[in-house]
């Protein structure tokens, strides 16, 4: 997986390093702009001058893109069931929602919101944060991996990784449960 500035899954990379490093950085002395999203925002994905959040709203969950330039809404609120982690490769934010009772995986299309395809997610555990790199999709549910086409959904490989019901982490070295 090649390195990137932009903030692409939660702990900002696939890898799930937590750092990313800038060619340059200015900080600004204040706060550029501030957005009301209607509920309490979990981790943002940050690709391309869009902000992506999902937020939590009276036990379920919605997803916005912002400018992030401005704060100003670009798309949304789209509604999910239960709770919901993202994360981002190609064009698409990949939205995994729902509970222990059943997620499900959702590919929206960056630029507008619109929905490209959804998919089930096996397992029976909470929605852990997707992790998209080169193409694929994964989402863990109670040590289930499941990799997913990011084009078409489509179910590629599952397999069991023990001693975990986390996320996983993908290098260029493979990919790795914790």
């Amino acid at each position: 997986v090649a390195s990137s500035v932009d903030a692409v899954a939660y702990q900002m990379n696939s890898a799930h390093t937590g750092a990313v490093t800038f060619k340059t950085v200015a900080l600004p002395a204040g706060s550029a702009w501030s957005a009301d999203v209607g509920g309490n925002p979990s981790y943002a994905l940050i690709v391309g001058g869009r902000v992506f959040v999902t937020v939590a709203v009276n036990g379920n969950a919605q997803l916005l893109a912002l400018n992030g330039t401005t704060g100003a809404i670009v798309w949304g609120p789209i509604a999910f069931p239960g709770n919901v982690n993202a994360a981002y490769d190609g064009g698409h934010v990949f939205v995994v929602s729902g509970d222990p009772q059943g997620q499900i995986i959702s590919a929206l299309d960056a630029a507008t919101g619109n929905s490209v395809w959804s998919a089930t997610v096996p397992g029976g555990w909470f929605p852990e944060p997707p992790v998209a790199a080169d193409g694929m999709v994964y989402a863990t549910n109670g040590g289930l991996v499941t990799a997913f086409d990011e084009t078409t959904g489509a179910v590629l490989w599952q397999t069991g990784v023990g001693g975990t019901d986390g996320i996983v982490a993908v290098t260029v070295d493979g990919l790795y449960g914790e």
